[in-house]
């Protein structure tokens, strides 16, 4: 009997392409979700990281701090490189860099001052430890013998002080610097490092117009990040 050929198997209706599996459509929603991702960092969703890569040689940037509020009238936008903090300072003013001792040791600082004056004006500092309220008077003291053999008179302080959102302890003072009588107020505040000091300072009978016009501006606007 002559052997009968077996009839084919009608094709499916929605075949599956060659080559595609559950892995490449788990790939395609996976790419979706990536897009997603980037469109919620591109819209302020992402706080620390703006770019995100994938890979043996990804690497992610990290996002700038911005100063806080909206910068006053011929005022400019500093960021540190570190990204450790940012503010608004007057166009008129110049960034500097300098060192403080502190308990013995020299620490990085960065100043704000107005061009052409002699006196740092506003200076910020980021310390390895804690401040211990016990010795802040002394500490502040040393700092200023050290830079300028300066002998710090306390006025008042420390004291708690709110400014834009952030609170401080305060301490207000004076010291001679060449001959001249200098006002000077020092802000201190625990951070990650250990704590961030802040102190400005101006001949007495300039210090309150300095104070309004660029001092509190600056602090209001510091950025020390989260």
């Amino acid at each position: 009997m002559a052997s009968r050929t077996p009839a084919r198997a009608p094709l499916p209706e929605n075949p599956v392409p060659r080559g595609r599996s559950g892995m490449t459509i788990v790939g395609s929603l996976l790419v979706a979700a990536g897009v997603a991702v980037a469109a919620w960092i591109s819209q302020g969703g992402g706080k620390a990281i703006v770019n995100i890569a994938s890979g043996p040689n990804a690497t992610a940037t990290v996002q700038q701090l911005k100063p806080l509020g909206t910068p006053p009238a011929n005022f400019k936008m500093y960021q540190a490189t570190n990204h450790a903090f940012a503010l608004y300072y007057s166009t008129t003013w110049q960034v500097g860099s300098t060192t403080v001792t502190w308990e013995g040791q020299a620490e990085p600082a960065t100043t704000f001052t107005a061009v052409g004056s002699k006196i740092p004006a506003w200076t910020i500092v980021f310390l390895p430890s804690p401040i211990n309220d016990k010795t802040y008077l002394d500490d502040f003291g040393g700092l200023l013998q050290a830079r300028d053999n300066a002998i710090y008179t306390p006025r008042n302080g420390p004291t708690s002080t709110t400014i834009g959102t952030q609170a401080w302890d305060e301490q207000d003072g004076t010291y001679a610097r060449n001959g001249q009588d200098i006002q000077i107020s020092a802000f201190a505040v625990p951070a990650k490092t250990g704590a961030v000091l802040v102190f400005y300072e101006e001949l007495p009978a300039r210090f309150e117009g300095t104070k309004s016009q660029n001092f509190l501006p600056m602090l209001t606007s510091l950025n020390l990040g989260s």
